[in-house]
């Protein structure tokens, strides 16, 4: 049994009109090609030599061009003749066949698709799960009169689970057998034929993944590799920095009067003229040739073109010689970034302006050492109480000493938050016929006088000893000693921009929303969403230590603290400053408010 490696090579309508060996395995990336890009994990995962399958007559230019390479190539032939080739493997042999019409923002890992293949014989497939900009899908659902029924929100990765691309497969080559080779041309259709008769699974890739069909998806791959260049140093031995983010290759000659603006890459041999102006990120093949007084920005320029003296280029794959004064002419201009990139959601947006984001980070990084360290000394110090609030719990009541619920931490990762039970065993079955009777406003359940906590379970919660397990969380990293309030899946739904902000940071046993809050009878949904919005907008480390304090003095909150008290008030927004009174109408974009508990609802998929 042998793993074989297959590239399948392409050239779309924006790389035909070059007439030359331009394919996409050739397309220049930092030093090299995509082709030397590919070559590490292609030969990690199978230390075998490639097959590049072309969907276009391979000439003699173009295998020159690729044996030039180094990667290891066993052979190099046109798609229709991709049947001769499978029909001289072993039925044992398996092939790991790499799609360039979906490419990932970093290095695909293939070893996870070749990983203990001998003990589960099925196709694997490497794909990228479908997202939306924000990461979330609604659907209205009416009724048949047109008024609104309902509104079903999907979020990516949890209860939207549909592929998007698929970037590589592994197949048996005895499953190839009921189908043309030449279906390895597109591995999205041949993952949906093998399916219907064959035992397959999907391997997710969390990257950015770039849609090489489109001349907008190789631009935008091209110009990532580029700033990342840029900011990290050479691409290779023989480059020198001509200034900051601008790489030379040797050979390069650069007219002292051209105007060059990072993030620039220039491979070897390449001549830039007197008066040329390029505008990164642009990225320039070997051997090309920008003429006097051309312009070029955000452009991916082939090996060997021309661009004639006084050129204007924008937001191109420059692939051919490019007339004086004109640019290249647009494939399908009507949505030059249409599906160009398969993304993950938008960052939170509560989340810190650029100029911030180093400070953050390494509070954030402080701040986990620090409370590492805090919950580590409290345990030691409250193990004691904890043993014998353990053992009360044993001897009052059957059932476990913990309550471990799983929950939403930091990125949406679930973990288990460890709790001394305070309810009987069987108190999630009655949750639901105790719903009708719910005293909050919003997606979580809460009784004033709730029949299924135990007498000492009461007592636990009044002095909040029942949350001092939560500081193995802490010291396990799965949560902070402040920030915003651990929640399950199903209650951080409701509201899309706080799901987003609240899950950007770490949860934590104490914060805002504990101490601040005025609305505790009514039900104070919105209130919560308040706090932890406003918690992660100003997160410091003033804000933390004032909101300890305020959790030890206030006994975990018994009254409430005035914002103000711990975020001064120059540094509140308009928006922060809200006069919350009970029941108030939220302001937040997107969010509806939740006046009458809602009663249990079965969900069914809706159409869009």
């Amino acid at each position: 049994m042998t793993i074989f490696p297959v590239l399948v090579d392409r050239r779309p309508a924006y790389l035909q009109a070059s007439g030359g060996p331009a394919s996409l395995l050739r397309t220049p990336l930092g030093a090299g090609a995509l082709l030397d890009w590919l070559a590490r994990p292609v030969g990690e995962a199978t230390n075998q030599p490639a097959t590049i399958l072309t969907d276009f007559e391979p000439t003699a230019a173009y295998r020159q061009q690729v044996q030039r390479s180094g990667a290891r190539i066993a052979q190099i032939e046109a798609l229709r003749h991709a049947g001769e080739m499978v029909s001289r493997l072993e039925p044992s042999d398996l092939l790991v066949v790499i799609d360039l019409r979906c490419v990932p923002a970093s290095p695909p890992d293939l070893r996870r698709l070749a990983a203990k293949v001998a003990a589960e014989r099925c196709v694997r497939h490497l794909v990228k799960m479908q997202t939306s900009q924000r990461g979330t899908k609604e659907y209205i659902e009416l009724d048949a009169a047109g008024r609104l029924r309902r509104i079903q929100r999907y979020y990516d990765g949890v209860t939207w689970l549909q592929a998007r691309a698929v970037i590589a497969s592994l197949i048996p080559v005895s499953m190839l057998r009921d189908f043309p080779a030449a279906s390895l041309a597109n591995l999205t259709l041949l993952r949906g034929w093998l399916a219907a008769g064959v035992v397959s699974r999907d391997i997710g890739v969390p990257a950015a993944v770039f849609d090489l069909d489109e001349e907008a998806g190789l631009r935008l791959f091209c110009e990532q590799h580029v700033r990342q260049l840029g900011a990290n140093g050479p691409p290779a031995r023989g480059y020198t920095r001509f200034h900051a983010g601008v790489w030379v290759g040797p050979g390069c000659r650069v007219d002292e009067r051209a105007r060059l603006h990072a993030p620039i890459v220039l491979q070897s041999d390449v001549q830039v003229g007197a008066g040329a102006t390029l505008i990164g990120p642009v990225l320039v093949g070997e051997g090309a040739r920008l003429g006097r007084e051309s312009v070029l920005a955000h452009c991916v320029v082939m090996p060997h073109a021309v661009v004639a003296q006084g050129a204007i280029v924008q937001g191109r794959v420059v692939c051919r010689d490019v007339p004086p004064g004109a640019a290249p002419a647009a494939h399908e201009d009507a949505a030059p970034a249409r599906a160009a990139v398969y993304a993950d959601a938008a960052a939170s947006p509560v989340a810190p302006t650029p100029g911030a984001d180093h400070g953050r980070r390494t509070y954030m990084a402080v701040k986990r050492v620090v409370e590492g360290v805090v919950a580590g000394l409290g345990l030691i110090v409250l193990m004691p109480l904890l043993l014998v609030t353990a053992v009360a719990i044993k001897l009052t009541s059957r059932g476990p000493v913990l309550f471990l619920h799983e929950r939403e931490g930091k990125d949406g990762k679930p973990f288990r938050c460890c709790k001394f039970r305070t309810m009987q065993v069987d108190a999630h079955q009655q949750q639901r016929e105790l719903y009708r009777f719910n005293d909050s406003d919003g997606p979580q359940f809460k009784l004033d006088h709730d029949p299924r906590v135990t007498p000492l379970g009461h007592w636990l919660r009044i002095t909040n000893i029942d949350e001092l397990p939560q500081l193995f969380n802490v010291v396990l990293g799965q949560m902070s000693l402040i920030g915003p309030r651990p929640s399950p899946f199903r209650e951080n739904q409701i509201c899309v921009p706080w799901r987003e902000a609240r899950l950007s940071v770490r949860p934590g046993i104490t914060g805002l929303w504990q101490i601040c809050r005025t609305d505790r009878k009514a039900g104070d949904f919105h209130q919560w969403i308040h706090y932890d919005m406003l918690y992660v907008r100003h997160m410091s480390w003033r804000l933390d230590l004032g909101i300890l304090i305020a959790t030890l003095v206030t006994l975990a909150g018994r009254w409430s603290v005035p914002v103000p008290w711990l975020i001064p008030a120059g540094k509140l927004r308009e928006d922060d400053q809200a006069d919350w009174s009970p029941r108030p109408a939220l302001e937040l974009p997107g969010v509806a408010a939740f006046h009458t508990p809602p009663p249990p609802v079965e969900v069914t998929a809706a159409s869009a």
